[in-house]
């Protein structure tokens, strides 16, 4: 018997959807979920996905991701060894980037400043970037719109990345998970490896 069906699989197969429409330059054409201010680029930025996120890793009072007394003072509740770790925020992820959010601040780490982006388990990758502030930041981000994330990042700056492109992106065994359950978008899958053989 098939495993049951959940969101975190409704996120995957959304995520390929998206994908499928950056690899074939259809971003433009996908309704925004909200609109944030300030955007990475305001002119033609999209919110693709709304969702949470629970975040790990070298973040400390005064590196801009806790900006006032009240988001220090969660981040010293949750200290863990040398590290810090945000239990749960919104997560946004847009044509141009993506934006965490904590009780008070929206930063924004646009994709072109995101130096490398590496999936662990499911819904968890480690991510190296820059944010808007000018600041480096090294995390463990766990979110159901992880390998979304990791696809969008690696169609725009990376798409020689052997892990995408062989389709390890997925979490093991979910193609046949969702073929199980009647909700396998193999077309759109197609497209995304289309795009990527042709990057070739």
């Amino acid at each position: 018997m098939a495993e049951p069906w959940t969101s975190a699989d409704d996120a995957l197969v959304e995520t390929i959807s998206i994908l499928a429409d950056a690899a074939g330059g259809r971003l433009g054409g996908r309704p925004g979920v909200r609109s944030l201010d300030p955007l990475i680029a305001p002119a033609d930025e999209i919110v693709l996905v709304d969702g949470v996120y629970s975040l790990s890793g070298a973040l400390v009072p005064g590196d801009g991701l806790f900006d006032d007394a009240e988001d220090a003072e969660d981040a010293e509740d949750v200290w863990s060894g040398p590290r810090r770790r945000i239990p749960e925020g919104r997560l946004y992820v847009s044509s141009h980037g993506f934006y965490l959010r904590t009780r008070s601040q929206l930063t924004a780490f646009p994709w072109s400043q995101v130096r490398s982006v590496t999936l662990g388990e499911r819904s968890t990758i480690q991510v190296a970037a820059n944010a808007v502030a000018g600041y480096p930041v090294t995390f463990t981000l766990r979110s159901p719109w992880a390998e979304l994330m990791f696809g969008l990042w690696c169609l725009g700056w990376r798409p020689q990345y052997a892990w995408f492109r062989l389709g390890n992106w997925l979490p093991p065994g979910w193609q046949w998970h969702a073929e199980a359950h009647g909700r396998w978008p193999g077309a759109r899958y197609a497209e995304v490896d289309a795009a990527l053989t042709a990057e070739g």
